[in-house]
């Protein structure tokens, strides 16, 4: 019909056509070829990515039309962190050079991401945050939102894994969400805006968590919750024994910051300690295991002080059989440097204990 159409149009509108054809093949040749070759320039920057960082990808698709990178099966790992990705999404500026690459936007679909205890506790110390000791690091200078579903996370060699977690980051990095569920069915939610935030939490396994400070577990669960702000911090939460017979453990706090300084008040009720096990000193060579403490406790920076304190359930543990377990110890007036590991009280009471040693 084409033709026919065509021989009954003048001479105008043939030429216009015409035009028009050859028009509409240049545009799809130059999309071809620019599709081409931003596929081999985002190639040569993924490349160059993984030489500098010793990473391996498995795909590269760029879309053009659409401003996207899609990277598939992304792995990287170090000697404390090992990473898998299946897809990530990429929207931005693609250079064939990683530093003149701008990553504006990123979606991480179901990452696995294992650690080592060691790298966990030198993150939460310096408060590192995930994003900054990645590979793309560098890259994410210009990132201003990033989300992350199904994240995966657990200690390289464990069989234990944290809440599978579905994160959003806008207003990078002031402000972000994040929604996760454990295998057990507990649950974790953290909002935070520029300063300030909240977080809850439901059925949190003592012994996963325990790992990310190396200290004694007790078999047991965590629920609580939690609000900070520049100057101010509060929170409450309670930890349910797997042993029915065991009191509940509570903690509630409060703390502001005046001149730089931290003060906070601490409320414990039963409150189960061997979360604090690194800060507690030896005592005769033995290494506090767990305890119980009701009482209300004030801290300005490293050091707390009380004027009455109960311990129940007391035991410390030493090398080979050496045990030291106490009934119930009352303490008054005591005050505890946990950087200097010093420990004073005025008065310490203790009724029924065991000390056994070789």
């Amino acid at each position: 019909m084409m033709p026919v159409y065509m021989g009954r149009m003048g001479v105008a509108a043939r030429i216009y056509a015409t035009v028009l054809s050859m028009m509409m093949l240049i545009l799809l040749a130059m999309h071809f070829y620019l599709q081409d070759w931003s596929q081999k320039q985002a190639e040569a920057w993924v490349g160059s990515w993984e030489q500098t960082y010793h990473a391996h990808v498995g795909q590269v698709n760029l879309h053009m039309l659409r401003g996207a990178l899609k990277l598939k099966h992304v792995h990287w790992q170090s000697d404390d962190v090992m990473l898998d990705i299946p897809v990530v999404l990429l929207h931005g500026e693609f250079t064939g050079v990683s530093e003149q690459t701008h990553i504006i936007d990123m979606t991480i679909h179901e990452p696995t991401l294992q650690f080592s205890q060691a790298w966990m506790q030198d993150t939460w110390k310096h408060q590192n945050t995930l994003l900054s000791q990645e590979p793309w690091s560098s890259m994410l200078t210009s990132l201003h939102a990033l989300h992350i579903k199904g994240l995966h996370t657990s200690f390289l060699a464990s069989n234990e894994v944290f809440p599978v977690l579905n994160c959003q980051w806008s207003d990078m990095p002031r402000a972000w969400s994040c929604d996760g569920r454990n295998q057990h069915g507990g649950t974790l939610h953290i909002k935070t805006s520029k300063q300030s935030g909240h977080a809850s939490w439901t059925g949190m396994q003592d012994d996963v968590w325990m790992q990310i400070f190396s200290a004694p577990s007790q078999a047991g669960v965590w629920q609580g919750q939690a609000d900070w702000s520049a100057h101010q911090v509060s929170g409450k939460m309670t930890w349910i024994s797997d042993d029915a017979s065991v009191k509940q453990g509570h903690w509630v706090w409060h703390g502001k910051k005046e001149a730089d300084v931290w003060q906070t008040r601490l409320y414990l009720k039963h409150a189960p300690l061997h979360g604090l096990a690194h800060k507690i000193p030896q005592l005769f060579g033995q290494t506090w295991q767990q305890g119980f403490a009701t009482g209300n406790v004030d801290i300005i920076n490293d050091v707390m002080t009380a004027d009455e304190l109960t311990l129940e359930d007391v035991s410390f543990q030493g090398k080979d059989a050496a045990y030291l377990g106490l009934n119930e110890l009352q303490l008054s007036h005591i005050q505890f440097d946990t950087y200097a590991q010093i420990f004073k009280a005025k008065s310490m009471d203790i009724q029924d204990g065991v000390w056994h040693f070789d």
